[in-house]
């Protein structure tokens, strides 16, 4: 939640995963459901189908798209950090199965500011870990669940 604290704000309110029955406030998805309903609005005598299409280009066209679209060229822009970080681990494996990951030896060397940083791998075994956990859902068994989360518009 570090990286995406007003995610963190709204589905773990005060820092606690919320019981079952409580209430979850998203101020932003809000704001943004009145603005394509502002906009909707703007344009509702010119018929339904105008209406519809204002609050289409709201979301696809407008402020809110850009919106989403800078959020996702920050998000490739530390994903392409992350993996150019990550190809300069080395892996190694004995023969007994054991794995170490490390920077190469002229890297650790370094002392520029800009040096890899040997903290930096250990988004490769969250990498790791996330993939094993991938697979482990697929394979997870469904269950029947008697209290379920329904969001309620207020």
């Amino acid at each position: 939640m570090n990286l995406y604290p007003t995610t963190g704000e709204i589905y773990l309110p005060k820092g606690e995963v919320p019981d079952i029955g409580d209430l979850l406030i998203n101020g932003d998805f809000a704001k943004m459901l009145k603005v394509i309903v502002s906009e909707e609005k703007s344009s509702a005598n010119k018929g339904r189908i105008a209406g519809i299409e204002a609050g289409c280009n709201a979301f696809y066209k407008g402020p809110i798209a850009k919106t989403i679209l800078d959020f996702i060229e920050t998000q490739d822009a530390l994903i392409h950090q992350t993996k150019k970080q990550c190809a300069l681990v080395e892996v190694k494996s004995t023969t007994k199965g054991v794995q170490s990951f490390d920077l190469p030896s002229h890297l650790k060397r370094s002392t520029s500011v800009n040096r890899a940083r040997k903290d930096n791998y250990t988004t490769l075994m969250l990498s790791n870990w996330a993939t094993r956990s991938y697979f482990d859902i697929i394979n997870l068994k469904e269950e029947n669940v008697n209290n379920t989360f329904v969001p309620m518009m207020i």
